[in-house]
């Protein structure tokens, strides 16, 4: 009788855990047959997912790019640039804006500054900014961005494409300052092409820093605009190259890079729990998390010697759902 209560309590005790582990795995299997029916759906209507689907062929063409970028490398910084370039449509309190190439002077940071000054920096930096424009104009412009990477991926080139705005554009200024057009609307059509060297990324942050590019130049056309002397031909030549900016249909396809990054980066956390780990509580570094608002087995955990609630057993285990979920909820408000 005793063997047989003591048979009966065992089966009590283990029945729930039993129901656990075949719900997980019913859940595990279920999850995986939704997530590869919805992705069927998706490629079927003609969606990218697979970071394969953004692998650059090989080209005939040469590109450009890497040519530009070490170019960028080779540029000094002088007395007035690349820190202290001449204000372009600055606004007034009265709602106007000042045309900078027509000011004598300027003052930045407390330091005045003058076109002589600029004209000695553009002039040591010549060679190279000729260079810079003759590859600008190649058809060719690719950072080839690996998208199996994950969220290893690296943007170093984004930085350098936005810096080499406050070079072409203070020439600009100097050439209209000295009446020279032909000089200012060569250098405003190199800053307007700046914005291809990120084209071709297919990443959103690429796409920001585009349309910040492009904005800077935007704000160096309106300059040039009022100079007088421009002929029809030059204005057509302007023209033609902001038509040449496509801005929505680049964000379109951004947004499948992201995906396919995003499927990428998931494909990397299923194979390494320390990636997992770090991708998650890499998050808090940006989006910091009140003690208040841990959940009640992470502020048990946190003050032993392991530290930051069991960070060291998450990386040996797959416990991680409720910290993706709970810091999912910032994200998705950002």
């Amino acid at each position: 009788m005793r063997k047989r209560r003591v048979k009966i309590t065992f089966l009590v005790l283990l029945t729930p855990i039993v129901l656990l582990l075949v719900f997980l795995l019913e859940e595990r299997v279920r999850g995986k047959m939704a997530l590869a029916r919805y992705k069927r759906e998706l490629i079927d209507k003609g969606e990218k997912i697979s970071p394969r689907d953004f692998t650059v062929p090989s080209r005939a063409q040469e590109n450009a790019a890497p040519a530009v970028y070490q170019a960028i490398e080779r540029l000094k910084e002088g007395a007035v640039l690349s820190k202290r370039y001449p204000p372009a449509m600055r606004l007034t309190p009265s709602g106007h804006a000042m045309v900078g190439f027509r000011e004598n002077q300027w003052v930045e940071d407390r330091v005045t500054n003058r076109w002589e000054e600029l004209s000695t920096d553009l002039k040591s930096n010549e060679v190279t900014l000729t260079q810079i424009r003759s590859s600008l104009e190649k058809p060719l412009l690719s950072n080839d961005l690996d998208f199996s990477q994950g969220f290893n991926m690296r943007f170093p080139h984004l930085a350098p494409a936005k810096r080499l705005t406050s070079w072409f554009g203070p020439a600009v200024q100097l050439a209209l300052h000295e009446g020279k057009h032909h000089e200012a609307l060569e250098a405003l059509l190199a800053q307007t092409r700046i914005s291809r060297l990120l084209a071709e990324d297919r990443i959103v942050i690429s796409e920001l820093v585009r349309i910040a590019i492009a904005a800077i130049a935007r704000t160096t056309t309106w300059e040039a605009l009022q100079a007088d002397g421009w002929t029809d031909e030059d204005l057509a030549r302007l023209q033609d190259a902001w038509e040449g900016q496509k801005f929505a249909l680049a964000i379109a396809k951004s947004l499948q890079g992201e995906t396919a990054l995003t499927v990428a980066s998931y494909e990397m956390m299923r194979e390494s729990n320390k990636d997992t780990s770090d991708v998650l509580y890499g998050l808090e570094q940006f989006l910091p998390v009140e003690d208040s608002d841990r959940p009640w087995w992470e502020r048990t955990l946190r003050p032993f010697p392991m530290g930051r609630g069991g960070r060291g057993f998450f990386e040996e285990t797959r416990v991680l759902p409720h910290m993706a979920l709970r810091l999912a909820g910032p994200v998705r408000t950002s």
